[in-house]
């Protein structure tokens, strides 16, 4: 969608983000852990910090303990992983609030 420079912009901000990780089935364990712990950590701070919840979807259960360990699952919440986008959807507009913004 473009937007002439004198109009304003018609999306409001971001609120939610969800991640579907189902395609991280079979990857080196000690990368995944270093991965998870430096890169989806940063970006969950950075959308924490911007008053913006994440999800994850679609993790399966020999990286869920990755998370786990990594600590990743702690930093995101475990009411803030699902298995399917649709459940995280359905979350998502029962708890609309989010976080309380400044």
């Amino acid at each position: 969608m473009s937007v002439h420079p004198s109009e304003e912009p018609r999306l409001g901000a971001i609120s939610n983000v969800i991640f579907d990780v189902e395609q991280m089935l079979e990857i080196d364990a000690r990368l995944v852990a270093l991965h998870l712990d430096h890169s989806y950590k940063k970006i969950v701070e950075a959308y924490n910090a911007r008053y913006v919840q994440v999800f994850f979807v679609k993790i399966h259960e020999n990286a869920r303990e990755l998370f786990e360990l990594s600590g990743l699952t702690e930093k995101v919440g475990p009411d803030h992983i699902f298995k399917r986008v649709s459940t995280a959807i359905d979350y998502i507009e029962r708890h609309p609030q989010g976080y309380d913004t400044p």
